[in-house]
């Protein structure tokens, strides 16, 4: 046996090897779904708020806070640069439904932070869910939206998280600082 025969089954052998292990790597078992990015792709995040109107000082306050964030990273994650685009929701179920579905439609958009408002949050749990895209609000708090239960008025679905207590556990604090 030659050489060269014996060099060109190792580089199959090999490339067959990275080829398996890519493969396994790409495989998604996530509920709501994975993302891919080419290499040049940057990580698009979007905010849904409330930026106009008489609620706007919730939304002000939170995009404010994802610029400051995206300033503590460079603008990078990842080493990817992050781009940011954003959609008002007016606190407004109806204007929070079609803030989603833009959002949704750009298939740049990896994740959504918001909506400011509960009221929003109901009709935009199952089209980002549904999409795939994670939802993450800092300052939803009725409790319907992380009870899956939907006999008892639940909504929630895969992909919708928050950074906040619900309704049940403010009505408790308040409660126990009142007494």
């Amino acid at each position: 046996m030659s050489r060269l025969p014996a060099v060109a089954l190792f580089v199959l052998f090999v490339s067959l090897f990275a080829f398996l292990v890519s493969a396994q790597e790409l495989s998604c078992d996530d509920a709501i779904g994975c993302v891919t990015l080419a290499p040049e792709d940057p990580v698009t995040i979007a905010w849904m708020q409330t930026v106009f109107g008489p609620t706007s000082f919730f939304g002000d306050d939170a995009v404010g806070g994802i610029e400051i964030a995206m300033e503590q990273q460079d603008y990078m994650v990842l080493g990817r640069e992050i781009e940011l685009i954003g959609e008002d929701s007016l606190c407004n179920p109806e204007v929070g439904q079609t803030a989603a579905q833009r959002l949704v439609s750009d298939p740049q958009v990896v994740a959504i932070i918001g909506p400011s408002c509960s009221s929003a949050a109901v009709p935009a749990i199952p089209t980002t869910s549904n999409a795939g895209l994670l939802l993450l609000s800092p300052m939803t708090t009725s409790s319907a939206l992380t009870n899956p239960d939907r006999d008892a008025g639940g909504v929630w679905m895969p992909g919708f998280f928050r950074t906040v207590y619900n309704n049940l556990l403010e009505g408790a604090v308040a409660a126990q600082y009142a007494w």
